[in-house]
C-alpha cells in the first residue's frame, strides 16, 4: 500500500494532512463527504490490512507515519471531526491486534511505535 521511498511517503502523508485541512476549514457540518474521504483513506493506510484480523500481519514504517499524520489530524481538529469517529476508531481497534514488534519496522520505529 504505499510502497516507495520515505520522501514519496511523507510527501503523500503531508498531502493528505493538507487536504484533510482544507477539508476541515470548507464546512463545518455532518455529511462533509470530502472529510470522510480522506480521513477513511488516510485510516486505511494506519494499517497494514484493513478490515482484516489476522495475527501475521505487520506494521511498516509507512503504517506508523500515515498513523502519526492521522493523530495530529485528530488531535488538531477534534472539535470539527464528526461522522468520522467510527473509522477512526475502528482503526485503533485494529491496530490492537497488530503486533508492534515486526521485522518490517527499523528499531527507531518500533520505539516510535510503542
Amino acid at each position: 500500500r504505499m510502497c516507495g521511498s520515505h520522501v514519496i511517503v511523507s510527501r503523500t502523508l503531508t498531502a493528505y494532512e493538507e487536504l484533510a485541512f482544507a477539508s476541515m476549514m470548507m464546512e463545518d457540518k455532518p455529511g462533509n463527504l470530502r472529510r470522510q474521504a480522506i480521513l477513511t483513506s488516510l485510516c486505511k493506510l494506519c494499517l497494514p490490512k484493513w478490515g482484516k484480523k489476522r495475527p501475521n500481519c505487520q506494521l511498516k514504517e509507512s503504517n506508523i507515519d500515515a498513523l502519526w499524520t492521522m493523530l495530529w489530524l485528530v488531535h488538531s481538529h477534534f472539535e470539527k471531526i464528526l461522522d468520522e469517529w467510527d473509522v477512526i476508531i475502528s482503526t485503533f481497534d485494529q491496530l490492537g491486534s497488530v503486533s508492534i514488534s515486526s521485522v518490517k519496522l527499523s528499531q527507531s520505529y518500533t520505539e516510535k511505535a510503542a
